[in-house]
Parts: C-alpha cells; structure tokens; sequence
C-alpha cells in the first residue's frame, strides 16, 4: 500500500494519475475510486492529465467509480458524480460508474454493491482517492 499525504492538488493529482497509467500501460486492468467534496478539484484534474495520454485507447481497461455518494436524485446539486462532472471529469473509452440509477435507496444501494462485487473481481489493481477537506 502506497499512501500520500499532501494538501497540493497537482501533487495528489500527478501521483494518482501516474499510479493508474502505470498499471494501464502495462494492460493492467484498474478501478479508480474517485471521491466529491474537497477532492473534486484532484479527480477533474486527473481526467485533464489523461486526457494528454498519447494512446487513449489503453482507458478501456479503467473503471471509475465513487468512495461516497450523497443519495437522492440523479446529478441532484449535492450529487458527488455530478460534481465531478460539472468539473470536466470525462475519461475517453472508460467504464464509469455512478452510484445513483434513480431508484429508491434500497435499489440504489442493492445495485451499486452487485456492481462493485463485480468490478472488484475483474481487475488487476485498485486504487482510491480519498480526502479530508479543511472543514474535516
């Protein structure tokens, strides 16, 4: 386990986004969980730096998805994938991944687990990005 500790966004950034092409580039198949909140800012600029990846086509063994996720309507305002998505979060050729199907809770949560079972089965290598904001 590799943990880093720091408060500079291109540093967080950087690290993630090199762990996770690191794995990719040598066809390794990844689930990155992203997070909201104060690290939003790390997980839209680690879609911008991979978005500079000469060979796109190496996103198809990524699979994104939340560590938390605020329930309620599909990209309601407090929605964390909403979030990152207002903030330019795209990943060509990725599996993405949100928590909120716009069903009731119990469906929601039924349906997020069988899919994580699933994806935690079928790679290679995880990685999560996880943040404590200011606030916390």
């Amino acid at each position: 386990m590799d943990i880093q500790t720091t408060t500079n966004i291109e540093e967080v950034a950087q690290f993630v986004a090199n762990a996770i092409l690191e794995k990719l580039r040598s066809q390794k198949r990844v689930l990155f969980f992203a997070t909201g909140g104060s690290s939003i800012a790390v997980g839209a600029r680690i879609a911008e730096i991979f978005r500079d990846e000469p060979e796109q086509n190496i996103f198809k063994n990524l699979v994104v998805t939340l560590t938390d996720e605020r329930y309620g309507k599909i990209e309601h305002q407090d929605s964390n994938w909403k979030q990152l998505l207002d903030k330019g979060f795209a990943i060509n050729n990725a599996k993405l991944i949100p928590v909120l199907i716009g069903e009731d809770l119990e469906t929601t949560v039924k349906n997020f687990s069988k899919n994580l079972k699933i994806e935690l089965q079928n790679v290679d290598y995880k990685i999560g990005l996880f943040g404590v904001g200011k606030d916390g």
